[in-house]
């Protein structure tokens, strides 16, 4: 499972600021190494401290070009206002150019929250959410969740996930799908995206697909209980199919339910658990049907099960796992 700590956006912010308003005795070639490495740690952090170094040297600007009638009130020295904002004391601002200051640091702070999670081949992560949601991360899934006073957003990147969420009239919850949005206000659903396609599956609770994630007034199609959305990313067009409620995430469990679908389907579903990746060496083979429950432990085991239930045969080739025609059974 995958380290759960993240680096917020304020966290960030707070840390680029404090390189920048190091104290100016600080030995320039003792900080540098630690200062490199963090910039260095993520691309996020030398573009959040280059916002810093710009609004510095825009303040600063200001600040030196303000009238002479308030000479007085207006000197103030770059180390200073920093200083100030980083140790976030109360600060009367005695200029036009000192308001827009604190006007822009109550901006960022006050922004959304955003946290980034995942999980590599065959791991599962529990991720609670500061209003209580719940969101379980299948194998090798991303997303990342933006959270603020008014709404909660999730954008999926890929995999699949199930989302328990805590109801909350005044912040609707969302989750994006590259062209699609989920909108929801209290309940229980599965989202997978995975080579292409699009399944959203609902537990309890009343969903929404809307299928433009970039306008509310989008047409949305509705879905309760036991109802599962079916489409394709680059699609307009989509399926309604009936599921049991009750077992819309069988991978919690450690199972992979499969209803007539076809084994190269079945091969890609593996692909999304196993570091070996499976292939099917032929058309014909490709389109054997397979309806079953294959329990995920480990991957021979799984594949021994599949070849028991149909006339193929497995074949372990270092990093591949091929599927070739075999007996009948």
């Amino acid at each position: 499972m995958t380290d759960s700590s993240v680096t917020t956006e304020t966290e960030r912010f707070e840390a680029a600021l404090g390189w920048h308003v190091r104290p100016e005795g600080d030995a320039e070639d003792e900080a540098w190494p630690a200062f490199t490495q963090w910039l260095e740690a993520d691309p996020r952090n030398r573009v959040t401290f280059n916002q810093i170094d710009a609004m510095n040297r825009e303040i600063t600007a200001l600040l030196s070009a303000a009238p002479p009638e308030h000479a007085g009130t207006a000197v103030v020295h770059p180390r200073a206002w920093r200083s100030v904002v980083f140790s976030k004391r109360v600060w009367m601002p005695t200029t036009v150019a000192a308001a827009i200051l604190v006007v822009g640091f109550v901006q960022f702070f006050s922004a959304p929250d955003i946290r980034t999670f995942s999980t590599k081949v065959g791991e599962h992560q529990d991720v609670t959410l500061e209003d209580g949601s719940l969101i379980h991360l299948n194998t090798d899934t991303a997303l990342s969740v933006s959270m603020s006073r008014n709404a909660r957003n999730v954008r999926l990147e890929k995999g699949e996930a199930e989302f328990e969420v805590a109801a909350d009239p005044s912040r609707g919850f969302s989750v994006e799908l590259g062209t699609r949005r989920v909108e929801v206000v209290g309940t229980a659903f599965n989202i997978l995206r995975h080579g292409g396609h699009l399944s959203v599956a609902v537990e309890r609770g009343v969903v929404q697909v809307r299928q433009s994630a970039d306008s509310a007034a989008a047409p949305a199609v509705r879905l309760l209980a036991g109802d599962q959305y079916l489409s394709s990313e680059g699609s307009a067009e989509y399926q309604i199919a009936k599921v049991n409620p009750a077992a819309i995430a069988p991978w919690r469990e450690g199972r992979l339910v499969f209803e007539d679908v076809p084994l190269a389907q079945v091969a890609s579903e593996l692909n999304r658990y196993f570091a070996r990746t499976v292939v099917v060496d032929d058309e014909s083979v490709r389109a054997l049907r397979f309806s079953g429950i294959l329990k995920i432990d480990d991957e021979a085991s799984v594949l021994r099960r599949l070849e028991a239930f149909m006339p193929i045969t497995v074949q372990f080739k270092g990093n591949t796992v091929v599927l070739t025609r075999g007996p009948s059974k």
